[in-house]
C-alpha cells in the first residue's frame, strides 16, 4: 500500500511540476507588470470571493465524493454507480450555475465586505472585476463532480494535467494583452478555467462514463452527497478561506499590502500544493477503500507515514525561508514594477507565513483522514473556530506589529492551534498507537533541518560568494543546504524516516540505504 501511494504521489508530482512552473512563471510575469500597485489589490479582492468559493465547494465535494463512489463500487453495480454519478454530476452543475448567477448580482454588496477598506475608485473597479470573475464559480461547478471521479478511478496525472491549463491560460493573456491592463488577468483566468474543464470532460469521455448519455436519476444518492457535502465544506474552510479573510482585513493597510499579502501567500503555497497536496490527493482514495473495509490498522499505518512525510518536507522549508527569503523573492519577483520596497515587504510576510507551513501541510492530510472516516461535522465545527481565531488574531498582530506581516503571522497562529485539536481527536478516532513514537522521528527530522540551517548561516561567513552573481550564490546554497539535511536524516535517523526514504528514493539508492542501516542499526 506504502509503495503504491508513493508511486501515485510521484506522479502527481511529476505531472503537477509543470503546472507549479507555470504558476511561478505566471507570478513572475504579474509582478513584473503589475508590481504591488492599486490596479492589481483590487484584482485580488475580486478574484478572493469566486476562488474562495470554488476552492470550499471544489473541496468539500471531492471529500464527499470519492468515499461515497468507493462505498458505490464496492456494493452496487457498474450502472448504479454510473447513474448515481451523473445524478450527482448534472445536480451539481445546475448547482453552481445557481450560484455564480447570484454572486454576480451580489457583487456590489460582496465588495462592500470583503473590499471594505478600499477607496470610492478601488472599490467600482473591484466591482467590475468580480462581475466577470463570478462566472468562474459556473466553470468550476460543471466539471468537479468528474474530477473527483478522476481521483477516485486514481487518474492522478490526467487531474493534474487538466489543472495546469488555467494558468497556461492566463501566461497567454498577461503575455499578449498588453493593452487590456488588469483585465488580462481576468480573460486569463475564465479562458484556462474553460480549457480545464473541457480536458475534465474529455478524460472522464475516456474513462467510459459517458456524461451525455441515457441515465435513471437517484435522487437519493444526490441527497447523500449533499449532506456529505455541506458539513465537509469545514475542512475547507481550514485550508482556504483564512485567505480571504486576511486579504479583506489587508485593505485598510497602505496601497499594495493585499497584493504583497498575495505574492508572499503563492510562494509560500507552491511546495505545499506541489509536494504536500500531492500526498493527500494520492491517500485519499487508498484510505476511503480501508474505511469502508474496516481497515484500521492500515489506517493508522499510512497516517503516520503521512505525518512523517508533512514534516520531511516542511520542516526544512521552513528553516530554509527563513534563511534565505529575500533572495528566493528577489530571484523570482524583482524585476519590471515590483521594486524595492514591495521584495522587503514581501520577503518579512512570507517567513511570517513559513513558520506555520508544517500545520499548513497537516491541514490537506487532515482533512483527508477525516473525510475518509465519515466525520465532517468535526471538520465544520473547527472551520468556524478557525475563521473566528484568525479575525481575532488579524486585529491584534496588525496592531502590535503595525504591518500586512502580521496578517500573516496570525494565520500561523491560527494554524497551530487547529492542528493541534485536530491531532488530538484524530488520535482517538484512529487507535491510542496511532502516533506512538512519532515524536522521536519529528525531532529527528527537526535536528536534521536545524543542522543544514547552521551549515548554511556558517557558510555565509565563511565564503559569502561575493565574486557570482545572485542566482549562482543561491543555487550554491541551495545544493549545500539540501546535502546537509539529508546527511542530517542519515546520522539521526528512525525507523519511520528511514521507511519515508525508501519510498521516496529511486531503487538504486534505496538499495544503499538498506545495506547501510543493515551495517549500522539505529
Amino acid at each position: 500500500m506504502g509503495q503504491a501511494i508513493g508511486r501515485a504521489t510521484m506522479v502527481i508530482i511529476a505531472v503537477g511540476l509543470l503546472d507549479k512552473l507555470l504558476a511561478l512563471a505566471r507570478e513572475m510575469l504579474t509582478a513584473a507588470r503589475f508590481g504591488a500597485a492599486q490596479d492589481l489589490d483590487a484584482f485580488n479582492i475580486a478574484y478572493a470571493f469566486p476562488g474562495i468559493v470554488n476552492l470550499l465547494f471544489n473541496g468539500a465535494c471531492l471529500a464527499a465524493f470519492v468515499p461515497l463512489y468507493a462505498a458505490w463500487r464496492e456494493k452496487l453495480s457498474q450502472d448504479q454507480c454510473r447513474d448515481n454519478t451523473l445524478t450527482i454530476v448534472y445536480g451539481a452543475g445546475l448547482f453552481f450555475i445557481c450560484l455564480a448567477g447570484l454572486a454576480h448580482l451580489g457583487t456590489p454588496w460582496i465588495l462592500r465586505l470583503t473590499g471594505y477598506g478600499f477607496n470610492a475608485q478601488t472599490q467600482d473597479l473591484a466591482v467590475g472585476l468580480q462581475r466577470s470573475l463570478s462566472w468562474l464559480i459556473c466553470l468550476e461547478g460543471l466539471g468537479v463532480v468528474l474530477t473527483a471521479l478522476l481521483q477516485s478511478w486514481k487518474k492522478f496525472g490526467q487531474v493534474s494535467l487538466a489543472q495546469g491549463l488555467i494558468n497556461a491560460g492566463i501566461i497567454v493573456f498577461l503575455a499578449t494583452g498588453q493593452s487590456l491592463g488588469i483585465e488580462a488577468l481576468v480573460y486569463g483566468f475564465l479562458a484556462g478555467t474553460a480549457l480545464k474543464v473541457a480536458a475534465t470532460y474529455f478524460f472522464a469521455l475516456r474513462g467510459s462514463l459517458r456524461p451525455l448519455g441515457r441515465f435513471s436519476p437517484n435522487p437519493a444518492a444526490f441527497k447523500e452527497f449533499a449532506l456529505m457535502t455541506l458539513p465537509l465544506l469545514g475542512s475547507a474552510l481550514i485550508a482556504n478561506s483564512n485567505i480571504l479573510i486576511d486579504q479583506s482585513m489587508a485593505t485598510v493597510l497602505p496601497t499594495g499590502a493585499v497584493a504583497v499579502l498575495r505574492y508572499a501567500y503563492r510562494v509560500n503555497d507552491l511546495p505545499l500544493q506541489l509536494i504536500v497536496l500531492a500526498v493527500s490527493r494520492a491517500i485519499f482514495p487508498f484510505i476511503s477503500e480501508q474505511a469502508v473495509l474496516g481497515d484500521a490498522a492500515g489506517m493508522r499505518r499510512i497516517f503516520r507515514q503521512s505525518l512523517v512525510f508533512v514534516a520531511l518536507v516542511s520542516l526544512p522549508i521552513i528553516g530554509y525561508v527563513l534563511i534565505f527569503a529575500d533572495d528566493i523573492v528577489a530571484v523570482l519577483l524583482r524585476r519590471g514594477a515590483f521594486d524595492a520596497l514591495a521584495a522587503q515587504q514581501t520577503a518579512l510576510t512570507l517567513r511570517c507565513y513559513s513558520l506555520g507551513l508544517f500545520f499548513q501541510a497537516y491541514a490537506f492530510i487532515n482533512g483527508a483522514f477525516f473525510s475518509a472516516l465519515r466525520q465532517p461535522y468535526v471538520l465544520l465545527r473547527l472551520g468556524v473556530l478557525s475563521l473566528f481565531l484568525n479575525f481575532s488574531f488579524n486585529w491584534l498582530f496588525v496592531r502590535a506589529l503595525g504591518g500586512v506581516h502580521g496578517i500573516a503571522l496570525s494565520t500561523t497562529v491560527t494554524m497551530g492551534i487547529i492542528s493541534g485539536i485536530f491531532l488530538f481527536i484524530l488520535k482517538d478516532l484512529l487507535g491510542k498507537d496511532s502516533m506512538a513514537g512519532l515524536g522521536k522521528s519529528l525531532a529527528a527530522l527537526a535536528l536534521a533541518s536545524f543542522l543544514a540551517c547552521g551549515a548554511c548561516l556558517g557558510l555565509r561567513q565563511v565564503l559569502p560568494l561575493d565574486g557570482l552573481n545572485r542566482y549562482a550564490a543561491f543555487a550554491a546554497y541551495s545544493l549545500a543546504f539540501a546535502a546537509v539535511y539529508f546527511a542530517g536524516i542519515l546520522i539521526f535517523r528512525t525507523k519511520e524516516t528511514t521507511g519515508m526514504l525508501k519510498l521516496c528514493l529511486p531503487e538504486r539508492a534505496r538499495k544503499l540505504l538498506a545495506d547501510r542501516a543493515g551495517k549500522h542499526q539505529p
